[in-house]
């Protein structure tokens, strides 16, 4: 890992927006200028972001946007690491006492990040942009609300989740002691005591490229974050109801397939 502009002056912010950045040279320079048009002058503002990898021009972008802005502050993964990892190198270097995560490629409108700071002000540990539509595929939305289910089970905590957050200096302290190789920023949230909410956000449809998750990402993504907070109680439960639907479907097959076993 490389890092950009290390000779920028260290000094406390208000607020930090962490953006991982991956193959968005259209996005993410929108995204930048939204940002510093719209905050820099109501707070001490830094933006984060931590190119992962890209393939495309976004790490000359980035660069450019770090030599034009004095609060941009440019990291660099020479390889694709993933965006938990990228989130993670962010949280690491960001100093800001509210700190916002948030993607490079407009479907979060910038404008939405007073939604989330104004909502964390009511006393909130962390706040999370609960999309008022729903722009992504069925099979998508299908895999977030069996997430939402298990966590329920396991934590009675009623919220949606999002790549839109915004958390303490506290929470963030919580998660970087987080040693994991292979991180995942939600885990550590959920099996902490801080308090959740979430807030209504536009969420907007995808202008630029296509999206890096697809859906075996996600679920991988879903796997290595369930263990930080599923109960032994639904793991028990999920274990013995996958056990009852392989051995359903094989009996099934076997009858169905196996001449001699069904009588007439």
């Amino acid at each position: 890992m490389t890092y950009g502009k290390e000779n920028k002056e260290a000094k406390p912010a208000e607020l930090s927006i962490v953006i991982p950045v991956y193959n968005s040279q259209i996005s993410i320079e929108i995204v930048v200028t939204s940002l510093l048009r719209l905050y820099n002058h109501l707070f001490s503002l830094e933006i984060i972001l931590v190119n992962d990898g890209s393939k495309d021009d976004s790490r000359r972008v980035c660069e450019n946007l770090g030599d034009q802005y004095t609060n941009v502050i440019v990291l660099h993964h020479e390889t694709n690491r993933g965006q938990q990892l990228a989130l993670m190198t962010g949280l690491k270097h960001c100093r800001g006492d509210l700190v916002v995560l948030m993607d490079d490629d407009m479907q979060n409108p910038p404008s939405e990040v007073i939604k989330l700071i104004n909502k964390i002000n009511e006393g909130y540990d962390v706040v999370m942009g609960q999309r008022m539509i729903n722009n992504q595929s069925w099979i998508r939305q299908l895999a977030s609300r069996l997430n939402h289910f298990i966590v329920f089970m396991s934590t009675n905590r009623r919220i949606s989740f999002s790549n839109f957050v915004i958390m303490r200096r506290a929470i963030v302290t919580m998660i970087i002691q987080n040693q994991s190789p292979k991180p995942v920023i939600l885990g550590p949230l959920l099996k902490s005591k801080a308090s959740m909410a979430n807030t209504l956000t536009e969420h907007h449809q995808r202008k630029h490229g296509k999206s890096n998750y697809n859906l075996m990402k996600l679920l991988n993504y879903w796997i290595k974050a369930v263990p930080y907070y599923m109960s032994p109680r639904v793991k028990y439960s999920i274990l013995l109801m996958s056990i009852i639907l392989v051995v359903g479907l094989t009996a099934g097959v076997y009858f169905i397939m196996v001449p001699g076993h069904i009588r007439p």
